[in-house]
């Protein structure tokens, strides 16, 4: 039986992937700054005051899920072979962060549910976009390349010179 070659999981990643990780990470930031600030004319506009509580509400929300990506993407970044773990505890925590807003939106009075609702919605889809946006336009090859098996396939296969 084959045991599978683990030097690769180990090994650390390069300065250009963690510059790349950190930047898209700061595009996070400001994308939510940005939904956050549109949220808010939004709100205040079509709404009023009762709009304006519910995106000061959204806007803590939006800095612990920003915290959240934050701890993961960095834990991963340390910690590359957990990085299945690090990716399973975002979504994780993410979810117990969106739970306990809405349990916290529900015991204050004076918030607009269908402000909280789009403004969640916006930040969400804009995390999920703008990461992977900023990864490809950082044009850092994430993956090292494979390099070909130095053992058979098969027991009694021989290789080929």
């Amino acid at each position: 039986m084959r045991s599978l070659d683990t030097s690769a999981l180990s090994a650390p990643l390069g300065p250009r992937t963690r510059r790349a990780v950190k930047f898209s990470l700061t595009a996070i930031s400001l994308a939510v700054v940005v939904v956050l600030l549109v949220s808010t004319g939004l709100a205040a506009w079509l709404v009023g005051t009762a709009g304006l509580r519910s995106v000061g509400l959204c806007a803590a929300v939006g800095a612990g899920l920003v915290a959240v990506t934050f701890a993961t993407h960095l834990f991963t970044l340390n910690h590359h072979d957990l990085m299945m773990a690090g990716m399973g505890a975002d979504f994780v925590l993410k979810i117990i962060v969106i739970l306990l807003a809405l349990g916290v939106a529900r015991a204050l009075p004076g918030l607009d549910a269908k402000t909280i609702f789009f403004t969640l919605l916006a930040m969400i889809l804009v995390q999920a976009i703008v990461f992977p946006v900023a990864l490809a336009k950082a044009q850092v090859p994430l993956l090292d390349p494979v390099s070909p098996p130095t053992q058979p396939e098969t027991e009694g296969e021989n290789p080929t010179p």
